[in-house]
């Protein structure tokens, strides 16, 4: 029985290495990543209360260019509906009984990205992301009717269009599908410079990777 107990450790040790393969053994090289999410305005309070939970898709070109390590490229395309009635309370004193609707916010970022894994070993990883570019802010077309509803403009409104310097931080966790494809599940916190007040949103994603 001593005699067969190195064999039986060894034999042990092969099946831990077929399955439950390292981080450090998968290729290195380029990966695609493709995401949808629900996005929750954060920062200003004005964001908070005149827009919605909203949705965002995404798209990445990602390097591993260490075993633990990937740079790359993300770009996406994020919107959050208006709250029509916290709309209509604002212009309610110079437009009574108006009705409104659209001027979704809108955000597009281009941002270069980093992505650590926590974990050297195992199937499933804990992952830290970081990033910073250049965002596109605007909102889509909006329609009023009521009184006086053809005076709403943008200057009544509000003009939110403009580009701006943002960072990403954010935490998320990936696990393997078949060969060749992972699923991720993350949560990234955008910070815009914008004009005036710094303009912040939370998505909450699902990505798949191959």
């Amino acid at each position: 029985m001593k005699r067969s107990s190195p064999i039986v450790a060894l034999v042990f040790g092969l099946m831990l290495a077929v399955l439950a393969p390292r981080a450090s053994a998968l290729p290195l090289g380029p990966t695609l990543q493709a995401g949808a999410s629900a996005s929750f305005p954060a920062k200003p309070s004005t964001l908070r209360d005149q827009w919605n939970t909203g949705f965002g898709f995404s798209g990445a070109l990602m390097f591993k260019t260490l075993p633990l390590l990937s740079i790359g490229l993300e770009t996406g395309y994020y919107e959050h509906g208006s709250d029509s009635g916290a709309f209509e309370e604002t212009v309610l004193e110079m437009f009574p009984g108006v009705q409104f609707d659209g001027f979704n916010y809108w955000f597009v970022p281009l941002t270069a990205v980093a992505e650590l894994n926590l974990l050297r070993w195992g199937v499933t990883k804990p992952f830290l992301r970081a990033g910073a570019g250049f965002y596109r802010v605007g909102t889509t077309d909006f329609s009023a009717s009521g009184f006086a509803s053809d005076q709403i403009d943008e200057g009544v409104l509000g003009d939110f269009s403009e580009s701006a310097f943002g960072t990403l931080i954010g935490i998320g966790v990936r696990t393997p599908l078949v060969p060749g494809f992972s699923l991720s599940f993350d949560a990234t916190y955008h910070a815009i410079a914008t004009d005036g007040e710094a303009t912040h949103f939370v998505p909450i994603r699902v990505r798949i990777e191959f």
